[in-house]
């Protein structure tokens, strides 16, 4: 790797956490420093370039600095740069158990998010581990209730070494946890405006296959 390729790799490793990549894999597999694209290539700052099979996920139908998207991009930026939509809904989902590991606690998280107009996103995943907490099907916003399906794949939960995020997720719901999912949902429901339900099993299909089973169940 030349000079500049290699000061760039030495900055994003300092700097950057790349969340879609287990960082330890980056020791085998050096990452690429990329200075522009164009159409489905990337290019580094050598000037070598790469086919983006994917697209980089965002841009997959159009390509990188489609003419027509950047110019639309820029004239924006030159009438009206930023806008903050103030007053928009927060919801938060929590990552330590100890926000749920007892009833006093759980009762001021509760009370902290309805305070504040939170609204408390309800997990499923695994348990048991100190980064995850139970499933606390709560309405804390009566405009919004949000539900979060990582799956229940204790092994891989805080595995090292998986060679890509997705495995973290790699569960598949039987269709009788998807029932009783649910029968939570529909009772969770009726407790707010709107109910959206996500489904985070990102590995290969599951979660579109998931999804599409709970919304038979939920007669959608």
């Amino acid at each position: 790797m030349t000079s500049r390729n290699a000061d760039w790799l030495a900055r994003s490793r300092a700097s950057v956490w790349h969340p879609c990549t287990q960082m330890k894999a980056h020791e085998t597999l050096p990452l690429v420093p990329l200075a522009r694209g164009e159409g489905a290539w990337l290019y580094d700052f050598d000037g070598r370039r790469y086919l983006d099979a994917v697209s980089s996920w965002w841009v997959n139908l159009f390509g990188h600095a489609h003419p027509a998207l950047t110019a639309a991009i820029a004239d924006q930026a030159a009438r009206l740069p930023h806008a903050m939509l103030a007053g928009f809904t927060v919801a938060v989902e929590f990552r330590n158990t100890t926000w749920f590991n007892s009833d006093k606690h759980a009762s001021r998280t509760l009370a902290f998010e309805r305070e504040n107009g939170f609204v408390n996103v309800v997990v499923d995943e695994p348990q048991g581990i100190a980064n995850t907490i139970p499933a606390v099907w709560q309405v804390t916003n009566p405009a919004l209730a949000v539900v979060r399906l990582h799956g229940r794949n204790h092994g891989t939960w805080n595995r090292k070494g998986l060679a890509s995020s997705t495995q973290r997720f790699d569960y598949e719901y039987s269709e009788d946890e998807l029932r009783r999912l649910a029968h939570d949902v529909q009772a969770l429901a009726v407790k707010a405006a709107s109910t959206h339900v996500l489904c985070n099993i990102n590995y290969q299909d599951q979660g579109q296959r998931a999804a599409r089973s709970l919304a038979r169940m939920l007669g959608g």
